[in-house]
């Protein structure tokens, strides 16, 4: 199976898509299931990317002030970051939890819509004009269409103590060395898949009558 993005879906792809959101500011978005994606998570680890870019061009002041950033960001007391946890996640190190930062879809089957399908497409673009998240879903799986929910975690108390620990390097002009800590940051974050079939779905209600 192929992914594939249709041009009646594509719409539907930047709509779900959290790095939309992330990318203008920091306000939280949430999953397809309405669990909260933490945008302000999602700029500090922009930033430490944007530190180890400045970092190996030479703009030592630069990746420190931007380290500085994603450190205070992510040790941030006023932000409640259990709204954030993936709790069927398990992180790496105990006592650590594994927090979502992004969430984009991928649709996948290489296909074309005619007929009834199309009609549905239809109905989903209507669906997504009204911001009927659920419904949007519904009217594409009757045309056929799969889709793959991806959401980006991170390891949250790992990536706190590698940022300050990148931090202190650079403060001791161990810039490489900090540069690897940096990197090792970025290289937590991992990505887990579902199908949107799996998700959670609302009990069918039906009529007294039948």
């Amino acid at each position: 199976m192929k992914s594939h993005i249709m041009p009646g879906v594509a719409l539907m792809v930047i709509l779900f898509s959290g790095n939309v959101m992330a990318a203008t500011n920091m306000t939280d978005n949430v999953t397809l299931n309405n669990d909260k994606i933490s945008g302000q998570a999602w700029q500090a680890m922009r930033d430490i990317g944007m530190s180890r870019f400045e970092l190996f061009n030479g703009r030592t002041q630069k990746a420190e002030q931007l380290a500085a950033q994603a450190e205070k960001l992510l040790n941030d007391d006023s932000t409640d970051w259990n709204l954030y946890v993936k709790s069927d996640k398990k992180a790496p190190v105990e006592g650590d939890r594994y927090i979502r930062i992004n969430s984009s879809i991928t649709v996948a089957e290489d296909y074309l819509p005619a007929g009834q399908k199309n009609d549905a497409i239809n109905k989903a673009n209507q669906k997504m004009k009204e911001g009927d998240k659920k419904g949007t879903i519904e009217a594409l799986k009757l045309a056929g269409v799969s889709m793959i929910e991806n959401q980006e975690l991170i390891p949250l108390q790992q990536t706190r103590k590698d940022v300050t620990t990148a931090l202190s390097l650079m403060n001791g002009g161990k810039y490489y060395q900090a540069g690897l800590i940096l990197k090792s940051a970025q290289d937590g974050i991992i990505v887990d898949s579902q199908s949107v079939q799996e998700l959670p779905t609302a009990p069918v209600q039906h009529d007294s009558a039948h």
